[in-house]
């Protein structure tokens, strides 16, 4: 055994508390913690965890694919309109190609087209065609992650550019409420309420009501940016 360590076992067993009349060492508890079944846990602008890049709870540090995730924090910060403005300051994303719609979701990875087979929602894909392309509201993610390149094939058949995986907003265990109502130009009024909690005391099922009703002009006249958006989630936790 190398001399340090054995130094330091020995250093530690001296310091640990015992009970003279039993001749017994009495440890500290260990806590051990299993699997976390959150999908993308996140402090702030930093991503911790992600599922994104390899189906596992993976630190994003460890991760050796090219990942981007938008943080929640970075999306309520930033207000975006559309999932393209989400992406704005993603690199090797381009969401600018067609300007401002309020009807699509089109954008770029590394110069390929992402919008029909790189477009996924909680690790499964939404197909598209091109007339029935999905439109996504930011305020019900809570994160977003862009794998880039062709390490995306992981997720099946998508773009040599990558994909942008979108992660829905879940129950929360602890109580949660939050109302916003905005206000901007083209006369936009939109107000907004995310709730979230368990059913009851002790309870096993966790809930969760986000929605927002807008109703908005946009830069072209007779077109609106008129929006109702309502999703409601339901966990079970048997653990």
């Amino acid at each position: 055994m190398p001399r340090p360590l054995l130094a330091y076992l020995l250093v530690n067993a001296l310091a640990l508390p015992a009970t003279a009349e039993e001749g017994t060492i009495v440890l500290d508890t260990v806590v051990l913690e299993a699997e976390s079944d959150t999908t993308l846990v996140q402090d702030g602008y930093v991503p911790g965890r992600s599922r994104s890049a390899t189906k596992l709870d993976t630190a994003v540090g460890r991760i050796p694919q090219a990942v981007t995730i938008v943080t929640q924090d970075q999306i309520e910060d930033q207000a975006p309109r559309t999932l393209n403005e989400a992406l704005g300051y993603t690199a090797a994303a381009n969401p600018n190609n067609y300007g401002f719609d309020t009807r699509f979701d089109a954008f770029f990875l590394r110069g390929f087209p992402a919008y029909y087979n790189g477009n996924f929602r909680d690790g499964l894909r939404q197909f598209n065609a091109p007339t029935a392309w999905f439109k996504t509201e930011p305020y019900g993610l809570e994160g977003i992650a862009v794998l880039k390149g062709p390490n995306s094939s992981l997720y099946g058949v998508s773009g040599p550019g990558g994909i942008v995986n979108l992660v829905t907003k879940r129950p929360k265990d602890g109580l949660y409420r939050e109302i916003e109502a905005t206000t901007g130009a083209n006369d936009r009024a939109q107000i907004a309420g995310d709730f979230s909690g368990p059913l009851g005391e002790n309870s096993e099922f966790s809930y969760r009501l986000t929605g927002l009703v807008r109703k908005s002009n946009s830069d072209l006249p007779g077109y609106s940016d008129d929006k109702t958006y309502f999703a409601p989630a339901l966990s079970w936790d048997t653990a």
